[in-house]
């Protein structure tokens, strides 16, 4: 790469846009950034449930063989504080049985909804084990149709 500094790119030690080096040889120093990101903890996904159809929720980035904790509401979308942050729910809570991620780390949970809850919508959250911490998960919600 030919560079504004005298045909090749010095670079400067500290800074990746330098047009000037900050030393005073003339070897080529490459620098490199790489930027990154673990994802942001565990997530779900809801998928568009219909009354009287199976419908699934989706939980990934969560420890293979981490609890995952499911809860429900037909009331709201909270929030109520818990020891590990906000649960996006109202009560009456519903829970699902504790379930366990796959070598994965993901976990899908399957079900009908029942046909008198057609046109009502249905308010999920997660807690799940993620890094060895249990973390909420993004909350999500299903309009049955």
């Amino acid at each position: 790469m030919i560079g504004t500094v005298g045909g090749n790119r010095y670079g400067d030690t500290a800074n990746c846009n330098a047009t000037s080096p900050s030393f005073s040889n003339n070897e080529f120093v490459p620098i490199i950034r790489i930027d990154w990101a673990l994802p942001n903890g565990p997530r779900m996904e809801v998928e568009t449930f219909s009354a009287g159809s199976p419908g699934t929720i989706t939980v990934t980035h969560v420890d293979p063989g981490g609890r995952i904790f499911l809860r429900s509401s037909l009331a709201g979308a909270g929030p109520i504080p818990t020891g590990f942050g906000a649960l996006e729910l109202s009560p009456p809570i519903i829970r699902a049985p504790l379930v366990h991620a796959d070598a994965a780390g993901e976990y899908s949970f399957s079900g009908i909804m029942p046909l008198g809850l057609f046109g009502r919508t249905i308010y999920f959250h997660a807690l799940a084990e993620s890094m060895g911490v249990l973390t909420f998960t993004n909350p999500g919600e299903a309009t049955l149709q």
